[in-house]
């Protein structure tokens, strides 16, 4: 009688078996991104020192990627052993799909130089970098370096045609779609995309009716695409006509559609026509709702967006609380205000990601003057960065406290962060506010050399104020005449008024006056304003007559 001996092992897996049960299980941690499980099992696989073996190296790197883990995927890749096409093109997507697009086209040069040839899937990863970086020259080099079959593949075309829709190649991007045998649905997007995105909206219209007519294959993201150019173009007309095609082809009734319109209109300040859209919308998502908040926002109708709010059915996102409080800030609601800073104090921690939510609150409590309450989150922020600092420096400045706003000023230099355009407005206020006129003067001479923002007629006119207030009049009226533009202009004429008046100066006060006059007769504030200089620097009636009939003839000789 034979005996069962429960003290026998099962010979171990073979080495093929092995392999095959530890990629099964890393691909599972790869779809359903559990980086913890991951790791645990890349612990167990270099254990059985299996992890330099290609196959699960790949998928190792592969997993790292997807999970956002970059040093990690690296690593790996460094340590497999006999690297194929495969694994630099995964790297390649890992370092393009988290971001770091440079990176990715620099792996793409090591790769040429290690004498490794690419496939489709690598020139349509590292093209769609060359897109998102900006690097349309490196584009154009591997793209002439690339074997011509290469094109016939649909997702290297469309990767070519986004690429040089992008760089403003409309010509070639029309000559590689031509060239593509097999067209699908990104395909005729990119094209439209390409015509969109260069202002060729007629030709992206054309396409997009031809493949109506033909039958072509179309989905959504052709129309997003072409109205989202119309937004950026401010081009209603066109829009409409979009709009027209996308009803009568039901496409108006998908929610990105929908979305895409409601934002066009909002840009190009057809709110009505906006929430007409919204309000036939059958399904609405979170952008919806988010979107109509913030073009009322963006359109002067801060009330309109808290209504929304209000009636929102959805959890907000971050983009929708930084639109909610902006409207806070511009109506005075500080009790709404206060209620969304509580929600968001529970939803949200102070990790850099939330940045720009508790940016919006800081900036919130500024505008309504609670400035102790704005101190309390920006010191509980812990990292900060441009955005959030300049908007600490604005809160300052509205609150009058000018020391403290140039002091935050330097403390940015000092860390090595550079203002933005943002910053230097509130750099003048604060100026303006207390009379630093070298320290006003030594950030202009500054800002375009050293910091790299372009002087704009704002900052002309925040210096004419500056001059103006300090009774530095010459100066301020010899600035003026540099402003371009009508609205710089009454503003800067209207600032010098009141400081003629302030500072006694008949004379420049006089020469203003007629000009302010001739620029925007229309306006009763300019004649108050006029009225009130002469009078304050003890002018007599006649010198006002002689004015008001100067001008008064000039502008019937202009009818």
């Amino acid at each position: 009688m034979l005996h069962k001996h429960h003290g026998a092992r099962s010979p171990p897996p073979h080495p093929a078996e092995e392999a095959f049960a530890w990629s099964r299980l890393v691909r599972r941690c790869t779809a359903s991104q559990s980086l913890a499980e991951g790791k645990r099992l890349h612990k167990q696989i270099a254990a059985a020192g299996m992890d330099r073996e290609t196959v699960l190296g790949n998928l190792l790197v592969d997993m790292y990627g997807k999970c956002g883990c970059i040093d990690s995927a690296l690593q790996v890749f460094q340590r497999i052993h006999c690297r194929n096409v495969y694994s630099w093109s995964i790297l390649i997507a890992a370092y393009a799909r988290n971001g770091h697009y440079h990176q990715s086209i620099q792996l793409f040069r090591r790769m040429h130089h290690d004498g490794v040839r690419p496939n489709e899937f690598t020139l349509s990863i590292v093209l769609h970098a060359c897109s998102s970086a900006g690097s349309i020259a490196d584009g154009r080099l591997i793209h002439a370096a690339m074997d011509p079959s290469h094109v016939l593949f649909e997702y290297v075309g469309n990767a070519l045609v986004v690429l040089y829709g992008k760089g403003g190649d409309v010509g070639s991007a029309e000559r590689v779609f031509l060239e593509m045998q097999h067209r699908d649905p990104a395909s005729w997007t990119a094209m439209v995309a390409a015509y969109a995105q260069n202002g060729h909206y007629r030709k992206a219209v054309d396409v997009v009716q031809k493949m109506l007519l033909g039958r072509a294959f179309l989905d959504s993201r052709a129309f997003v695409v072409i109205i989202d150019a119309c937004a950026v173009a401010e081009d209603i007309d066109q829009g409409k006509e979009i709009h027209e095609l996308a009803a009568l082809s039901k496409f108006e009734e998908l929610v990105a559609v929908a979305n895409a319109l409601i934002n066009m209109y909002g840009k190009c300040g057809c709110l009505n026509e906006a929430r007409e859209v919204f309000d036939r919308m059958p399904s609405r998502d979170v952008v919806t709702w988010t979107t109509m908040i913030v073009i009322y926002v963006q359109n002067g109708e801060p009330m309109l967006a808290l209504d929304v709010f209000q009636q929102m059915e959805l959890e907000p996102d971050q983009v929708t609380y930084v639109a909610v409080l902006e409207a806070c800030g511009s109506v005075g609601a500080l009790v709404w205000g206060r209620e969304i800073h509580a929600r968001l104090t529970s939803a949200l921690d102070e990790s850099s990601s939330n940045n720009r939510v508790f940016t919006a609150l800081v900036k919130m409590y500024g505008q309504l003057g609670c400035v102790d309450e704005a101190e309390i989150i920006f010191g509980r922020m812990k990292c900060l960065d441009v955005v959030s600092l300049s908007a600490m420096v604005g809160v300052y400045a509205q609150g009058s406290d000018s020391i403290r706003a140039l002091n935050l000023l330097r403390r940015m230099l000092q860390q090595g962060f550079k203002p933005n355009a943002i910053t230097s407005i509130s750099v003048f206020s604060a100026c303006s506010q207390s009379g630093f006129l070298h320290e006003a003067l030594l950030f202009y001479s500054s800002m375009e050399h050293d910091y790299g923002i372009q002087p704009t007629e704002k900052h002309v006119v925040c210096m004419v104020d500056i001059f103006a207030k300090l009774g530095w009049l010459e100066q301020a009226e010899a600035l003026s005449k540099e402003l371009l533009s009508w609205e710089s202009r009454v503003i800067a004429s209207s600032i010098l008024l009141a400081a003629c008046q302030v500072h006694g100066d008949a004379d420049t006060g006089l020469q203003v006056a007629r000009l302010v006059l001739e620029w925007d007769s229309d306006s009763a504030a300019h004649y108050v304003g006029f009225s009130n200089m002469c009078f304050g620097c003890g002018l007599a009636a006649k010198h006002v007559k002689s004015v008001l009939f100067e001008a008064v003839s000039a502008w019937e000789e202009v009818d």
